[in-house]
C-alpha cells in the first residue's frame, strides 16, 4: 500500500533524481539542482499471470493457484508528483522538499478462502479440520504527501533521511477480522462451526456519489496527518563502487479517525442428529433436525460513524550497490524485502543507467519478483527538450501490454502480470551530476 517507495521497482526511478533519491536514500547521485513537475508513475502488479487464471479451466486455474500462493492478490498504484526540488549546497549536502498525491488500491484473497468456496471443507469426506483465514482484503485509498530529505556526507559515508507528513484524503476499506471454520465428520459426530467477522468503511466521500470528491487545501493537513519516515546509509568502498542500506515508510502504519464503519458479525454451529441404528425413530431424528435454531444464521451488525481505522502501509527495506562503469554510466544491483501478512515478498533488480550524449539519458534492466518467479523489464528515457528542459518517459514490459485489436476488443497476453509507466518534465543542472 502507497505511500511508499515502491518495492517493484522500474528502471525510471534510477533515472528519475527525484525518484533515485526516493528509492536510495543516502545516495549522494544526485544533480546539483533539480526541480521535477507533474511527474505521473501508474502501475499495476498481479502475483499471477493472466494465463494462469483465464486459460483453460478457470475453477481447475483457482485450484492450482491456490496450492502454489498463500494469496490470490492485485495492487494498483499512481503516484503523481506534484513537484520536486532538489539542490547541493557548497558543503555538498543534499536537500529535497516536494509535493506529491498518491492513489492506491490493493486486493488480496487468502488461499484457505479460496480453497473453500471452490472445494469446500473437507473435500475428502471425513475427518477433522480447522481453518483460520484472513478472508478478503481490499484497501483504496488516495493520500497527499508533504516531505523534506536530508543527505549529509561524513567523509566517505552519506546518511539520509526523509521526514514526511502523510495525510489520508478519502478511501475505503474492506477487511476480515474473523474467519474460523470447523468440521468434523468421523462417523459418529458430524459437526460444523463458523465464527466470522467482516468490516467495512469509508471516509472523505459519499458512496452514493464517489465522483464528488472535494479536496481542498485545509484537507492537506489534518488529525490524520501521520508522520513517517524513511532511513539510509550509504559507504564508499572504492571510487567506482557504492554499497548502501535503506528502510522506508516506518513505522508502517496509518490511523484515520472518524471513518464510517459497519461490522456484520456472528457465529454458527450446527451438531448433526446423534442416533443409533435400531434403536432411535425416524421422527426422533427428524425432531432433531427442526429444531434447528434459524436464529443463530442471522449475523450482528453494527454501525459506527466515528470509527478509528488502522490503514496498513508496509514498509520497504533495500540492500543495493552502484557499480560506476564509466564517467557516463552506473550499474544499479538491489535486494529489496517488503514484509506482508502473508510472508515478505522480495525482489532483486539490476539496471544500467547511462549518458551516451547530452541530449537523451536512458536505464534499462530487469526486476525479478522472487516469491512468484515474474521478471519485468523496463526502459526509460530523458530526451533535451529546452535548455535544462528534459522529458521523461519508461514503461515495462513493453511486449507484454495489452492492446486493442482492429474489431475493439482489448487483448491481454497471457504472461502479462502488471506494467509501470513514467511521464514527467524535469529542470536541472545535470552537468553536474558526477558519477
Amino acid at each position: 500500500m502507497a505511500p511508499q517507495s515502491h518495492a517493484q521497482e522500474s528502471s525510471h526511478a534510477l533515472l528519475s533524481p527525484s525518484r533515485r533519491l526516493s528509492a536510495y536514500t543516502a545516495t549522494g547521485f544526485l544533480p546539483r539542482y533539480f526541480v521535477s513537475v507533474a511527474n505521473v508513475n501508474p502501475q499495476l502488479n498481479l502475483n499471477f499471470t493472466v494465463g494462469q487464471l483465464l486459460v483453460g479451466d478457470p475453477s481447475i486455474n483457482v485450484r492450482n493457484l491456490v496450492t502454489s500462493r498463500l494469496y490470490l492478490g492485485a495492487s494498483s498504484e499512481t503516484d503523481v508528483d506534484v513537484v520536486s526540488l532538489l539542490w547541493k549546497n557548497r558543503k555538498g549536502h543534499r536537500t529535497g522538499v516536494g509535493f506529491k498525491v498518491t492513489a492506491s488500491v490493493l486486493a488480496q484473497l487468502d488461499r484457505d478462502f479460496l480453497r473453500i468456496a471452490t472445494e469446500g471443507i473437507l473435500p475428502s469426506g471425513f475427518g477433522e479440520e480447522v481453518v483460520e483465514s484472513k478472508g478478503v482484503t481490499v484497501n483504496a485509498h488516495v493520500f497527499s504527501e508533504w516531505y523534506v530529505h536530508k543527505v549529509r556526507t561524513l567523509g566517505r559515508t552519506n546518511f539520509g533521511y526523509r521526514v514526511r507528513l502523510v495525510t489520508p484524503l478519502a478511501g475505503a476499506q474492506i477487511t476480515t477480522p474473523e474467519f474460523q471454520l470447523a468440521r468434523i465428520n468421523n462417523g459418529t459426530s458430524n459437526e460444523l462451526s463458523l465464527t466470522y467477522a467482516f468490516a467495512s468503511a469509508y471516509y472523505g466521500f459519499d458512496p452514493q456519489n464517489p465522483s464528488a470528491i472535494s479536496i481542498t487545501p485545509s484537507r492537506l493537513f489534518s488529525k490524520n496527518t501521520s508522520l513517517m519516515f524513511d532511513l539510509g546509509i550509504e559507504q564508499e568502498v572504492s571510487s567506482k563502487l557504492r554499497i548502501g542500506l535503506a528502510a522506508q515508510a516506518l513505522p508502517g502504519t496509518l490511523r484515520f479517525e472518524g471513518a464510517n464503519q459497519t461490522t456484520v458479525s456472528g457465529s454458527i454451529r450446527y451438531e448433526g442428529p446423534q442416533f443409533e441404528l435400531g434403536k432411535d425413530s425416524l421422527s426422533a431424528v427428524f425432531s432433531e433436525l427442526v429444531n434447528f435454531n434459524l436464529d443463530s444464521l442471522l449475523p450482528t451488525v453494527t454501525n459506527n460513524s466515528q470509527a478509528q481505522i488502522q490503514i496498513p502501509i508496509r514498509p520497504t527495506f533495500r540492500i543495493y550497490g552502484h557499480r560506476y562503469l564509466s564517467e557516463e554510466s552506473m550499474l544499479s544491483l538491489a535486494l529489496t524485502s517488503r514484509p506482508s501478512p502473508y510472508r515478505n515478498d522480495l525482489w532483486t533488480s539490476a539496471y544500467v543507467y547511462a549518458r551516451p550524449n547530452k541530449l537523451f539519458h536512458v536505464a534499462y534492466g530487469l526486476n525479478w519478483w522472487t516469491n512468484n518467479n515474474t521478471v519485468e523489464a523496463s526502459v526509460s528515457g530523458r530526451l533535451l527538450l529546452l535548455p535544462y528542459t528534459r522529458l521523461t518517459l519508461g514503461m515495462s514490459n513493453p511486449f507484454l501490454l495489452p492492446r486493442i485489436a482492429p474489431s475493439g476488443a482489448v487483448l491481454v497476453p497471457e504472461n502479462f502480470s502488471g506494467f509501470t509507466l513514467s511521464v514527467g518534465l524535469s529542470f536541472g543542472l545535470y552537468r553536474d551530476e558526477s558519477l
